[in-house]
């Protein structure tokens, strides 16, 4: 008994399973703007911008694959604007709230501070002349906040890393 109930198990479960034992055709399709295709009795090429794929069919059913994909070339410019300003120097780096903001060799021009916090968001700005100027972030939260210098008349800015303890 115990016999005949596992080879009706076996016997069903085979039933069961005999769908997905057949095999699907998958013909391949590539989607290129450009590109040619060659083929004989036996054998395929199909070339496209970017991709390569060769298929051979063995027999009546049996189908081989080759192919590669190519990214196409890419060139990326990028154009430099703001230049590193010299002479700027933030003091004391890490520091209890209150910053001094050196500035030398301006060329007679303003410039303005904005204070960042980690998160990007702008939590102070100011205007300030060439020379020594103080930055007072005692009353934020304490971590790393970014003082991002700027020169009004041109383009050159310098960011410095600051950490409040």
């Amino acid at each position: 008994m115990k016999k005949q109930m596992t080879l009706s198990l076996v016997v069903f479960l085979l039933v069961l399973a005999s769908p997905s034992l057949i095999a699907q055709s998958i013909t391949p399709t590539v989607l290129s703007p450009a590109g040619n295709d060659f083929s004989n009795a036996s054998f395929s090429v199909s070339s496209t911008f970017g991709e390569m794929t060769a298929i051979k069919t063995i027999g009546s059913t049996s189908i081989i694959t080759q192919g590669f994909h190519q990214q196409p070339d890419l060139a990326t410019t990028v154009t430099v604007t703001q230049l590193d300003l010299e002479g700027i120097s933030l003091y004391p780096n890490p520091t209890k709230g209150l910053l001094t903001l050196s500035i030398e060799n301006a060329n007679d021009q303003n410039y303005r501070y904005r204070v960042y916090n980690i998160i990007g968001e702008l939590v102070m700005q100011e205007e300030i002349a060439p020379g020594l100027s103080k930055i007072d972030i005692s009353k934020m939260v304490k971590g790393v906040y970014f003082v991002k210098v700027t020169g009004l008349s041109n383009d050159q800015q310098k960011t410095i890393r600051i950490t409040l303890i």
